[in-house]
């Protein structure tokens, strides 16, 4: 695992945040090796030199370790695969299992170390600054949104609390208030009534209020 993580890290260093086909080739090149093109005129020659024509039909990539150093890709790859491809050749390259004499058994244990490599170009942590501010912006945020809905739920309850059962005082005014106006409307409904005499007034239930000539005020 550690020998994973340092051959990822070295190429981190060596290639920078940008993967390019034309950087892996250059890094190809500083460890003596030519990247070439099967279905090119330049990569079919050399597959026809070194007779792999045969050998190369159905394979994405692979690499020639003789006195020639060459890595082969399939040119009708996406030049993303492509990337993928290459980065993984030279992952081998860089591990030492080009060259050396491998059983079946290295052989699996080669390529799972080659696709770990790989994964960890690929998919760097992100330790930058930037990305460690990112993280604690996040974590601030989700804890603010947490008191605003504990906040929310507690001023939910109160006022539920409050509509249920109003206090005392506040119910008595409201009570005293409601009497005044029943009386004032009481008292605007009021009417007594005057005889001819005009020498006093009578109410509704006065017996003099019943005559004919009575006179209704209000």
């Amino acid at each position: 695992m550690k020998i994973i993580q340092k051959t990822a890290k070295t190429f981190l260093r060596e290639f920078g945040k940008e993967i390019t086909i034309q950087r892996l080739s250059e890094a190809l090149s500083r460890r003596g090796y030519v990247l070439l093109y099967m279905g090119s005129d330049d990569g079919n020659e050399q597959l026809l030199n070194l007779g792999l024509l045969d050998y190369a039909k159905g394979k994405k990539a692979f690499t020639v370790c003789t006195s020639l150093k060459i890595v082969f890709v399939d040119i009708e790859c996406h030049n993303n695969d492509k990337i993928k491809l290459i980065l993984h050749e030279l992952a081998h390259i860089e591990l030492g299992h080009i060259g050396n004499e491998f059983n079946c058994r290295d052989e699996v244990a080669a390529e799972i170390e080659a696709d770990a490599v790989v994964y960890a170009v690929l998919n760097p942590p992100d330790t930058t600054r930037s990305g460690v501010m990112l993280l604690m912006v996040t974590i601030i945020l989700l804890i603010f949104a947490m008191i605003l809905i504990f906040v929310f739920q507690k001023t939910e309850t109160i006022s539920g609390s409050t509509a249920a059962a109003i206090p005392a005082p506040i119910e008595s005014a409201l009570s005293n208030t409601a009497e005044q106006i029943e009386e004032q409307i009481a008292d605007e409904n009021v009417f007594v009534y005057v005889t001819p005499s005009g020498n006093c007034y009578h109410t509704p239930e006065c017996r003099y209020a019943q005559s004919d000539n009575a006179i209704k005020i209000k």
